[in-house]
């Protein structure tokens, strides 16, 4: 047992392996690495519109950037060209960056993009490390559990909630504590293309605070994957793609009460949905979900990628019709003749890398529902669409790796006034299946409730492993609720001598403050915000005083913190 041991404690601390994917959960190195293309220290035919990449294939022979010691053969080789010798055979393991992440929001949930981490009010921890084990350079598995346990604090419920997701704004009423298979896989390589069995979390499209279609919002699901591993270089220009066929399970608590329990209305009395509890469907599969992602950069345009993403959820189909329904499109568009319950999800995008300005622009749209025929499509093109766009721009200051960067992203949820007619409560991520666009109760996409808008804008001060910025954020929660679902806020029976107030919607003003720093193998940093919340969940004061203009709701000021570090062995 011993010699095991020390043989594998030499094999971990041998040389470095140029191979394992870079996991979207490691933020800071995903964010960095993007900048350094920006600064054409990265190759400008990769899209970084099909996450996660691969360091060895992807990167593979480009001067990168990051000092990160378990990737790189020391620290000192700051520019060294990433490569794979053609003589390394065997079996070769490695371990991986240690990963803690944690948060604490005072008074409501709030963050996105964090995998595995649970909505949560009170203290919330995510950890995560693994081994790399790769055969030759055809056989790689990786193993990198995460773990999580939150307070799961008590907070107000919503007075009403969506139809058609399962989406609970609280995991139950106890305490979480739960494994995750993480970002973990089995894959074999020949040449550009890869195959396995992955739980890894993926992001499809442009964003960088969150794709519309597929995101890290959510834990990792089980899935079968076929992709590139690199831009496919032809005479017309670069390709990259991937095709997914896996398992989505329930929240642990679907279906649960969407409607208000309470027989008064506001300002007198605030109503209130029933609290969340356990559900005898558990969290065992709710559907299979078929997608596939295709980019293309033209050679006559370097820099500017387009693509696209579609995806079919069945519920009620077996293995091999749910796992390739991508392949037979059109039959989830009106279910007629159909026998399994299958809905369609749709997305395009675009970036343009401009390297010679240190610039991107970027956008994707989204529809759900297929249009019914060209009529349709004529007369309501924009039905359940929705959008987001960004820009980031740096701007490089004296000395080696360092700059500023200025960045911008809106993401429009709110359906378009359509829906009032044709579909109210209807969206992107609500679908007449039941559970929605969901894994584990947290959405594929941007995380944010459905019918949400964001707006955000900051600067950013770069230098190595050094960090420091200032942004500013403004969400407005759920509109479609808002407009669709809350009534007794434009009843003029309540009292209100306004008739309709519509001054309630549910916003957050959030600044924030963005730190990190490092030494040696450790990275740390922290998200310091100020929130300034209305009407919490779009909720009068109870006997609240109108001054003329609104009655009041619930407004408060919040702070919250979000910790993280890595450690690189």
């Amino acid at each position: 047992m011993s010699r095991f041991l020390l043989f594998l404690l030499l094999m971990v601390s041998g040389k470095p392996l140029f191979a394992q994917t870079l996991s979207l959960d490691l933020h800071y190195f995903n964010d960095y690495l993007r900048d350094q293309q920006l600064l054409g220290k990265i190759d400008s035919g990769i899209s970084w519109m099909v996450k996660p990449l691969h360091l060895q294939h992807t990167l593979g022979n480009r001067r990168v950037f990051t000092n990160d010691s378990s990737w790189w053969p020391n620290i000192e080789h700051a520019f060294k060209t990433v490569g794979h010798s053609k003589n390394e055979k065997g079996l070769h393991l490695q371990l991986l960056p240690l990963h803690l992440r944690t948060q604490f929001n005072t008074i409501h949930n709030y963050g996105w993009q964090n995998g595995s981490m649970v909505p949560n009010r009170g203290w919330q921890s995510f950890f995560s490390g693994g081994l790399l084990v790769r055969y030759n350079k055809w056989v790689e598995l990786q193993l990198r559990p995460e773990y999580i346990r939150a307070n799961n604090k008590v907070y107000s419920a919503p007075p009403v909630r969506h139809r058609g997701i399962d989406m609970p704004e609280r995991m139950g009423t106890s305490p979480i504590r739960e494994w995750y298979a993480g970002q973990s896989y089995l894959k074999f390589h020949w040449k550009g293309i890869s195959a396995g069995l992955s739980t890894e979390n993926l992001q499809w499209g442009p964003a960088r605070q969150g794709s519309i279609f597929l995101s890290p919002s959510a834990p990792g699901f089980a899935h079968f994957t076929l992709h590139t591993n690199k831009p496919w270089k032809t005479r017309i220009g670069n390709f990259e793609g991937q095709f997914v066929g896996g398992r989505l399970r329930y929240s642990g608590f679907f279906p649960y009460g969407t409607e208000w329990v309470e027989n008064t209305e506001p300002p007198f009395e605030p109503v209130r949905a029933a609290e969340i509890t356990p559900s005898p469907l558990g969290n065992g599969e709710h559907s299979k979900v078929s997608m596939m992602t295709a980019t293309y950069m033209p050679k006559w345009v370097r820099g500017l990628f387009i693509g696209g993403a579609y995806g079919v959820q069945s519920t009620n189909a077996p293995w091999p019709v749910g796992l390739f329904a991508v392949f037979n499109p059109g039959t989830e568009r009106t279910n007629i003749g159909n026998p399994y319950t299958q809905n369609g999800v749709l997305s395009l995008f675009a970036r343009y890398l401009l390297p010679a300005v240190n610039m991107e622009i970027y956008g994707e749209l989204g529809r759900e529902d297929w249009f019914r025929d060209l009529q349709d499509l004529a007369t309501d093109p924009a039905h359940t669409t929705v959008y987001l766009w960004g820009i980031n721009k740096l701007f490089p200051l004296a000395g080696k790796a360092h700059y500023l960067r200025f960045e911008t992203e809106f993401t429009q949820l709110m359906p378009p006034i359509t829906q009032l007619s044709r579909a109210p409560g209807y969206g992107f991520y609500t679908h007449a299946n039941g559970v929605g666009w969901t894994h584990r109760g947290q959405n594929l996409g941007v995380g944010l409730p459905p019918g949400s808008n964001r707006q955000q804008i900051g600067v950013l001060w770069n230098k190595g492993y050094h960090r420091l910025g200032l942004s500013f954020e403004r969400i407005e929660y759920a509109q479609d609720l808002f407009y669709f679902r809350m009534p007794f806020l434009l009843n003029p029976a309540i009292g209100n001598p306004l008739a309709m107030d519509y001054s309630k919607r549910f916003v957050d003003l959030v600044g924030k403050l963005r730190m990190q720093t490092a030494y040696k193998g450790l990275i740390v940093g922290a998200d310091a915000m100020l929130l300034r919340t209305l009407n919490f969940q779009w909720v009068y004061v109870p006997n609240g005083q109108s001054d003329g203009f609104r009655f009041p709701g619930y407004n408060y000021w919040s702070v919250n913190a979000h910790m993280y570090a890595y450690y690189r062995f």
